[in-house]
């Protein structure tokens, strides 16, 4: 139970990260170049 809310807790705590499979699925054009150079 402790493992379903970790994972939906790191979407919007790190949407940037590339961690959450929902956020670079979502727009793999939007979130995964920022965080890629930074």
């Amino acid at each position: 139970m402790s493992g379903i809310p970790a994972l939906n807790r790191a979407k919007p705590t790190t949407p940037g990260t590339g961690t959450p499979t929902p956020v670079p699925v979502t727009h793999p054009t939007n979130h995964i170049p920022p965080p890629d150079p930074r």
